[in-house]
């Protein structure tokens, strides 16, 4: 006659919780009620019952153990008997039944990599990431060309909110195995979570291009409905940076004319509301686009220069004036910084792009346009002068004796690529 841990198809060793999963599984499976016609399952039923009195209680099992002879052999199996039911489990989705047939294969033999591997998946499944972490890394030190090991490695990172060390993993499981969709369908959703959509839509691709040749069309007809939508969303991506971009240009515009308006402290002021790489980028932003300005003004007049040549020559404007403001402040020894010597070159220079532009538009007579562009020049002048003295912290005779020499300079280049290019 079987003993009572044959019965229940557990080990010697079997834990509580073994003890309870094997004798609900094998009570579901020979309860009479499920097997009317079958006096055999009744008798099997008692067995079992008979066998769970005695081994779940305590005190039972151990004078039970004691009982058993030993020449009466338990109930031994070899590691890969326990992997075979730990997989049954798995199918089943019995997790935690699964683990424990997985751990006693590992308990036989520590090198089982398949045992690892397997309950990496199924503590996956059970979202226990750190064990799956754990798993992963035993298999590749077994088996360092394991694609499955790095392709879990890479879901619990991911799950984890290690997104881009998942990468890493997915990857390398990509890198042994070319031909699993699964890994480059996975890698897609992980570049997708970073917003990383050109490169995302390229995995989805591949993936569903693979499920299509292994006959899944399932799996190809819903990642194609996936690429739709990473098109879309990638287009309101692309829409959404020329929004703040187109924002970016309205604020730099708003901030520059606002300026005018208090020629004084106008400069200075919006300087000190922009944290250090706000202004930077507002100056390097206004420099660009009144260098195409100052380009576009030299074609109007008839300047056959190349255009790339013209936009090399309009750069000049804010390289002189970036380099006045950092000269004047060297000279006066005071405290300030290069960011605002950039910010007020670029400031400066982009209303007066923005008016002889406009000038070399309009039809009408010379004397007047070089009436308009006159003043502009004093009037931004005499607000260079006070940037010198409030944002850049220059003092009166240094800004005073910079002024000829960067307006002498500023005429020669916009004038003399008017007449000598």
């Amino acid at each position: 006659m079987k003993n009572y841990y044959e019965i229940l198809q557990i080990p010697r060793n079997a834990s509580n919780n073994q003890i309870k999963a094997a004798f609900r599984r094998l009570a579901r499976q020979y309860h009479p009620d499920y097997n009317p016609n079958d006096p055999e399952a009744v008798t099997k039923f008692r067995e079992i019952e008979q066998a769970y009195r005695v081994l779940s209680d305590k005190d039972k099992r151990k004078e039970y153990d004691r009982s058993l002879s030993p020449e009466i052999p338990t109930f031994q199996r070899s590691a890969e008997d326990f992997y075979q039911q730990g997989w049954h489990y798995a199918q089943e989705k019995n997790y935690q039944l699964a683990i424990a047939f997985y751990q006693q294969a590992i308990a036989i033999n520590p090198q089982f990599w398949q045992a690892y591997l397997q309950r990496a998946e199924v503590y996956y499944h059970n979202q226990q990431d750190r064990q799956v972490l754990s798993d992963c890394r035993q298999v590749l030190q077994l088996k360092p060309d394991c694609s499955q090991a790095y392709y879990y490695l890479g879901l619990s990172r991911q799950r984890l909110g290690y997104t881009q060390s998942s990468l890493e993993a997915y990857g390398k499981a990509i890198a042994i195995d070319q031909n699993n969709p699964q890994f480059y369908y996975q890698r897609g959703l992980a570049l997708e979570e970073l917003s990383e959509l050109p490169a995302a839509r390229k995995d989805f691709q591949i993936a569903a291009k693979k499920f299509k040749q292994q006959g899944n069309f399932r799996r190809y007809h819903a990642i194609i409905n996936k690429l739709k939508y990473v098109h879309k969303s990638y287009r309101q991506q692309q829409s959404i940076k020329w929004s703040k971009t187109l924002f970016i240009i309205f604020n730099l515009l708003k901030i520059s004319f606002l300026s005018l308006l208090k020629p004084k402290t106008g400069l200075a002021e919006s300087f000190f509301k922009l944290d250090r790489n706000q202004a930077l980028a507002t100056g390097i932003l206004a420099a660009i686009v009144s260098s195409f300005f100052i380009a576009f003004t030299w074609q109007n007049w008839t300047v056959k220069s190349e255009f790339l040549l013209l936009l090399g020559w309009a750069a000049f404007p804010f390289i002189t004036l970036t380099l006045s403001s950092w000269l004047g402040r060297k000279l006066s020894n005071k405290y300030g910084s290069f960011t605002g010597d950039i910010f007020l070159a670029g400031l400066i220079i982009l209303p007066f792009s923005i008016i002889i532009l406009l000038t070399s538009y309009l039809s009408i007579n010379g004397d007047i346009i070089g009436a308009i562009i006159g003043v502009t020049g004093g009037y931004l002048t005499g607000i260079l002068y006070y940037s010198y003295r409030h944002l850049s912290n220059i003092s009166s005779q240094i800004s005073l004796l910079l002024l000829p020499f960067v307006l002498g300079f500023l005429t020669v280049n916009i004038w003399g690529v008017y007449y000598y290019l």
